[in-house]
Formats: C-alpha cells, structure tokens, sequence
C-alpha cells in the first residue's frame, strides 16, 4: 500500500484510527522501526525527520501482548520502544476536573477509569505511563510529570507509599513516595 493511498484511507476514518485490530497479516522480517527515549522515530537506525509521517505511522500502531507493530492490511512491521509509541507533552484539566492529555503525535485524549497506567522502568528510573488507546501507552515528559506533581496538593493521595493523582475521570499512579 503506498503512503498516499494509506494516508488518504487513514484521513477518511471517522476516529483518525484505520481497524488494525482487523489486520493480521504475516510479519515482515528486514524493516527496523524505533521510537528512542525522546519520542523520535528512526527507520533503520535513521531519523524519520517529517512530524506528519510519524503521525501517520502512530495511527497504525497495534499491540499484541507486549509487542508493537505497524499494520497494514497487506504488512505488519514490529516497532521497538524504548518506553511507548506516545510521549505525553502537555495536559489540561476542565471545569469538572476531567484530565485531557495531549501527545506528541497529535492526538489529545481524555482517559477513563478503565485504562491503566503503570510505571515503565527506562535507564534505572521509573517513568509513568498510561495506555493512550487499545492497550498502546504513551509516556510522560519530564516536564509534564513535574506539572502533575505541582497538582498533589490538590488531587493526590497517598495509598501503600505511593502517590495516586485522582481526577473526574481517572486515577493514575505518579510514583514512590519518600
């Protein structure tokens, strides 16, 4: 499928997500995908440099146990992590205490108390990460999760050492407490 077609399939979808979990065919062995710590893709160890082609592949992500891939109908490529595909940049809180979380693949959600999160362990250090969509996490930057601390005043709690930050439509574990 060329990247025209592909992008022009994907920008007629109602949620801007094609049915990968439909997809499922053999894998293709050669291609190497990796999104490094900062969020950037690389294609075969180089950087993918066009913001639009990484949104474009962000939206044909699936996850099968613990495995990423890029799935088309015709191929499916594994995408290697060094934490998740989504990096969370940015929040904002509304009026009813509901959290939006917006990525840096162009897409902003608001979670619900039925994803989770978990904290991702990356270079010895535990970083927090929350399923952004269909099991598929996003992780934070370092100046969000620092936003989100200044909140625990306001929306935290602490339950078995650890510090929860509560909001209207989640609850999401930030870290250790000391």
């Amino acid at each position: 499928m060329s990247y025209n077609n592909l992008l022009n399939f994907i920008s007629t979808q109602n949620d801007k997500f094609p049915p990968v979990h439909l997809w499922d065919p053999e894998l293709c062995k050669g291609p190497k995908f990796y999104i490094n710590h900062n969020g950037e893709w690389f294609f075969n160890d180089s950087l993918i440099k066009r913001h639009n082609l990484c949104v474009l592949f962000s939206r044909i992500i699936k996850r099968d146990k613990k495995n990423y891939y890029l799935v088309t109908p015709v191929e499916k490529i594994q995408l290697e992590c060094a934490i998740a595909p989504y990096k969370i940049i940015d929040f904002e809180i509304d009026d009813t205490d509901n959290i939006l979380f917006k990525t840096n693949l162009d897409f902003a959600y608001k979670p619900q108390n039925s994803y989770s999160s978990r904290l991702a362990e990356y270079d010895f250090q535990l970083v927090p990460a929350i399923e952004v969509r269909n099991g598929i996490e996003g992780y934070f930057d370092r100046n969000v999760y620092y936003k989100l601390a200044d909140l625990v005043n306001h929306y935290g709690l602490e339950e078995d050492n650890k510090i929860i930050l509560k909001f209207a439509n989640i609850s999401f574990d930030l870290g250790i407490s000391s």
